[in-house]
């Protein structure tokens, strides 16, 4: 791994580096002995761990707690706020990139991460890599870059997944607000479904205002698995029923059909065409959402719990570097 030295460790002073992303693209931060990790999702924090870096606290997104959302006309019976990712290409380059193998593998792990509720592509690509390399032993895995087909198994599933979720509904109008990532974009992944229309990408404060317009907004995040997305806190807050995968951090908070709706495959048509005709139902099971959503999943909720933790590894940081009895960097 590549030698990083960061400000923090400079000035020596700690660090939190709040990540709101997937962990592939920050393993540098373990080599910094100031820096203390939050992540969104628990699988994230012991992807951390596992790498014997402990200073990790789970913090998933949050929503404004003084966010005022005015009841607007419902414009919208079903919102997607995403960019399209062309997993199709991506899967093609993989062809070019690895041997025929790794590129079942690398579909493999993605397909089952989706199948599975409350289960990371990470631990199940790990599951799939070390069993590959105990059928090849004599092959040279060490040309291999973990961490770039971590990344590339993640973004392909978000592409899948968003277009899978969006052609689940049939009988309900929804409306795509993203942009194209390539060539094969939302018209190319979406045609034949006459129910979806599709739109420009739109910056934060405007999907703000088309939440509040919309009757339901979906919520896609595959690489979530035990945690929480600002699309769920900021939709509830925003007056609309979100639907989403459930997750065990969600089901703390959320129960199907009294605050949220969760995605449910075979049924999810219905239940999604159900909710945009009966107005008054949707809009109790909204209110039950907001309000959950502004009692506990605030950034003042996070600010507080991160203020309780913190100590703790500054302690840490304090005792090590105390200890050495000389300067951390060299």
């Amino acid at each position: 791994m590549k030698k990083v030295a960061f400000f923090c460790d400079l000035l020596k002073i700690p660090h939190v580096a709040c990540l709101v992303d997937s962990p592939n693209n920050f393993v540098p931060l373990i080599r910094s002995p100031y820096t203390i990790i939050t992540c969104v999702d628990r699988f994230a924090c012991e992807f951390f761990r596992e790498m014997q870096f402990d200073k990790v606290i789970f913090m998933p997104h949050a929503v404004e707690k003084n966010l005022i959302c005015h009841e607007e006309k419902a414009n919208y019976e079903v919102l997607m706020l995403a960019s399209c990712i062309d997993y199709e290409t991506i899967a093609e380059e993989w062809k070019k990139k690895y041997p025929q193998e790794i590129v079942k593998l690398l579909k493999e792990a993605a397909e089952k991460a989706l199948e599975k509720e409350g289960v990371s592509y990470i631990q199940i690509f790990v599951e799939l890599f070390n069993q590959y390399i105990t059928e090849h032993p004599h092959e040279n895995i060490e040309e291999y870059d973990y961490l770039d087909m971590l990344d590339e198994i993640e973004i392909y599933m978000r592409g899948v997944d968003r277009v899978k979720t969006i052609k689940l509904i049939h009988k309900s109008e929804v409306h795509v607000f993203g942009r194209d990532e390539s060539e094969k974009g939302w018209q190319y992944y979406l045609k034949g479904n006459r129910n979806v229309i599709v739109h420009p990408s739109v910056p934060f404060e405007e999907a703000l205002l088309l939440m509040q317009q919309s009757k339901i907004v979906l919520n896609s995040c595959p690489w979530i698995q035990d945690g929480g997305h600002e699309r769920i806190f900021y939709g509830q807050a925003c007056n609309a029923l979100i639907a989403t995968r459930k997750n065990p951090f969600l089901e703390n908070y959320y129960t199907q059909g009294e605050n949220i709706l969760y995605i449910e495959d075979k049924t999810f048509d219905d239940q999604v065409f159900a909710f945009v005709k009966d107005d008054v139902l949707r809009k109790k099971v909204a209110a039950k959402g907001r309000s959950t959503a502004m009692q506990h999943h605030t950034w003042d909720k996070r600010a507080a719990h991160l203020l309780k933790e913190l100590p703790a590894f500054i302690r840490e940081i304090q005792e090590t570097h105390e200890t050495r009895g000389q300067d951390i960097l060299p």
